[in-house]
């Protein structure tokens, strides 16, 4: 049996196909469409509607966010229910959001200090890494504090570009930081 050619019925890319396989997926279809994919066979039944499992209501898809990671491209709840749920999780478990922040925080201060390629203080070689701490070699720490409203926008930011990290952020311990904040009276700038 050989292969053929057919076109997807949502998104009119061309696929190959075995005979058999296009006769199964022929007689399993009711529209008698095939998709190239389950993804382009589910986003069928994509309408400008949908319905809020929360408030039951049925809205427009403007008002729900956006979310590729699913197949129709929104999230399940409306934007409303979205930050009620959210917020209703917060409240009943603010133990779990803290740890998930810390968590992140975590594995940002590492990625960074890969980024840094240092794993030690630049001044007194310290290595304990619960005393090691993420500093501007110029002092503009405040500066980035004004720019970016939280640490993990300031952290993200330096993360998605390198080259700036390295130019501008160095590691050193908590006491070499302060000595060094004294010395060069970085707290008012």
């Amino acid at each position: 049996m050989g292969k053929i050619t057919v076109n997807c019925g949502w998104c009119n890319k061309e696929f190959l196909l075995h005979e058999n396989e296009y006769q199964r997926r022929s007689k399993n279809n009711r529209d008698g469409k095939i998709y190239c994919s389950v993804s382009c066979g589910l986003r069928k039944e994509i309408t400008n509607e949908k319905t809020c499992p929360m408030c039951k209501e049925v809205k427009d898809r403007n008002e729900f966010y956006k979310n590729n990671r699913r197949y129709d491209g929104s999230t399940v709840y409306c934007k409303v229910c979205h930050s009620v749920k959210h917020i209703i999780d917060k409240k009943l478990n603010p133990h779990k959001s803290a740890i998930n922040s810390k968590k992140r925080r975590l594995n940002s201060r590492i990625k960074l200090f890969g980024i840094l390629g240092q794993n030690s203080c630049v001044f007194c070689d310290c290595a304990i890494w619960q005393c090691l701490q993420i500093e501007h070699k110029n002092g503009n720490g405040n500066k980035d504090k004004i720019r970016f409203k939280h640490l993990d926008d300031l952290y993200d930011h330096y993360i998605n570009n390198p080259i700036e990290a390295k130019e501008e952020l160095q590691i050193c311990c908590a006491n070499c930081n302060w000595i060094k904040r004294f010395k060069n009276n970085e707290n008012l700038k």
